[in-house]
């Protein structure tokens, strides 16, 4: 059982970990509060793991893929901004008395 426990282990501390996605270059958008700002940010694993300087986000993940995003922004999440049409149509047709 030991030996089983062990060799798991060691298939387990085996496996490459995920050398993320770094992208750089961008004015990047961290929050709502938070002035824009000139940024890497590192992704592994579908999650942000860093934003900030690119010289450590580089040493931080050396053999992530580079996206250069210069002159571009970028907003580090997911925003959406819709409209469900009917309901749009429904609030034209009655009074706002507010």
């Amino acid at each position: 059982m030991i030996a089983l426990a062990f060799l798991l282990r060691l298939l387990a501390g085996s496996a490459s970990p995920d050398p993320g996605l770094l992208f750089e270059g961008a004015t990047v958008y961290v929050s709502a509060d938070a002035a824009p700002t000139k940024a890497s940010v590192l992704v592994r694993g579908g999650k942000i793991a860093f934003v900030g300087e690119a010289g450590r986000a580089r040493a931080m993940a050396p053999d992530a893929a580079k996206t250069d995003l210069t002159g571009s922004f970028l907003f580090a999440g997911w925003a959406d901004a819709h409209g469900h049409l009917a309901g749009l149509g429904s609030a034209l047709e009655s009074a706002d008395l507010r």
